[in-house]
């Protein structure tokens, strides 16, 4: 027998719409005080009185977030619902008084997921701010959700929204049928109080208020590091590869991930036309493999170009990666192999300013269009932001990020960096005058 709840629960619109979406993975992205929080608990705790069997799961960002957050308003509706519980406070284990049955939550922060979620299957993962998780975390929260003692494993996101980060990905961009984003304005939860409302009126405007109070997926641009970047103009449908113009690889010195950018140009733009990226990291061999099936029936040539660390030889294989590249590619490419040699690579601050350049000059130009299945490089574009020094990338805290970017960075540095647009540089100059 377990125990029932009596209290008469009032949803809110966007709160009813996910508590009955079909869908196994909801993401409730709201405004500030939109009333997330407090269902992202009340939901959690309704999965565990309805699968006690299933051990459950509270994260939070941080440690200091879970405690100062997460597991006071699983308390707290607890009290409100009339349920007793023990919290452990060591272990982080809620375990609800069900009658004659106990149900078990597990509270963990994500600093560190491969080592604090490790044990048990979850039913159930009420994730509060996963704007501010890695992906990593993410990822591998998503995979103990296995357990077979529910009706199927679900998760619950409740977040503000932070541009078009991984949320937006997993519920927009890459959903699928299992996938449902439920969006809702500070406005929508009528039982604030008004002088919240106006406090936000005065702490905020523009963009930002659209994020904060409107929970609009913007790209705010302050804090990122391409800055020029607009997905309404550089992300592309239709790039596809010219078979006749000269193909352009850009890599990067990283083994985990491993990638490479796909890149054509005209007279006057830069393409990213495909890429590859080897999550789990890989070697060339493989890497070109999967090149193969992009690149068989090209007739352009193939320009090797990125990372002058590529050309460095290895002491595992005697080879430096443009040799070990074309020594792969040549087994069936037969139209022309280039290397572009480097002895040094530009300054990390002349990169990430030509690429910006490129994406948009000072006259408002774009010259630079990105195929939207070069997803990890447009996540770059639009999430990697600057460490502490303001000069170099990357302050965020997903380890995928960055390689991309770099690798065709090297690339624009070299033909559309400082030197190539000294001209215009000077023309702005003069006008300044």
């Amino acid at each position: 027998m377990t125990a029932t709840v009596e209290r008469d629960i009032g949803l809110l619109p966007h709160q009813k719409e996910a508590w009955e979406a079909p869908e196994p993975y909801v993401a409730m992205v709201t405004g500030l005080g939109g009333g997330k929080t407090w269902y992202g608990a009340f939901w959690l705790i309704m999965r565990a009185i309805e699968f006690p069997q299933s051990v459950h799961l509270a994260t939070a960002n941080t440690i200091g977030q879970l405690k100062d957050v997460v597991i006071p308003q699983l308390l707290d509706t607890l009290e409100f619902l009339g349920i007793s519980c023990h919290y452990h406070m060591t272990d982080k284990i809620l375990t609800l008084d069900l009658g004659d049955e106990k149900a078990v939550i597990w509270c963990r922060g994500m600093e560190n997921p491969n080592k604090t979620l490790r044990g048990p299957e979850f039913g159930s993962w009420w994730g509060d701010e996963v704007r501010d998780y890695s992906e990593e975390a993410v990822t591998v929260a998503t995979l103990r959700l296995r357990c077979q003692l529910v009706d199927k494993c679900r998760y619950l996101w409740t977040t503000t929204p932070n541009g078009f980060d991984h949320v937006y990905n997993r519920h927009v961009d890459e959903a699928t049928e299992n996938h449902r984003l439920v969006t809702a304005s500070t406005d929508d939860n009528h039982f604030l109080p008004s002088q919240y409302l106006e406090l936000m009126e005065a702490s905020c405007d523009g963009e930002l208020m659209e994020q904060e109070r409107h929970a609009k997926f913007l790209n705010l641009g302050g804090g990122l590091l391409y800055k020029r970047y607009d997905r309404t103009v550089n992300k592309r449908e239709g790039i596809e590869l010219n078979p006749r113009a000269p193909v352009y690889l850009c890599i990067d010195n990283n083994p985990k991930p491993l990638v490479c950018e796909i890149v054509q140009e005209d007279a006057q733009n830069t393409y990213a036309v495909d890429e590859i990226f080897m999550r789990n990291g890989g070697d060339w061999v493989q890497a070109c493999q999967m090149l193969r099936p992009i690149l068989e029936h090209h007739k352009g040539g193939i320009i090797l170009d990125g990372d002058a660390r590529c050309g460095d030889v290895s002491a595992q294989t005697g080879k430096s990666d443009y040799a070990l590249i074309r020594e792969c590619l040549a087994i069936w490419y037969n139209y022309g192999i280039e290397t572009v040699a480097r002895r040094s690579n530009p300054p990390i601050v002349d990169r990430i300013n030509a690429v910006n350049y490129r994406l948009c000059d000072p006259h408002g130009v774009s010259r630079f269009f990105i195929s939207p299945r070069c997803k990890e490089l447009l996540k770059d574009l639009e999430q990697v932001t600057p460490k502490k020094d303001a000069r170099h990338p990357d302050g965020s805290k997903d380890k995928m990020r960055t390689h991309c970017s770099d690798a065709i960075g090297y690339q624009i540095a070299k033909r559309h960096g400082v030197s190539a647009f000294k001209d215009e540089l000077d023309e702005l100059k003069a006008m300044a005058r």
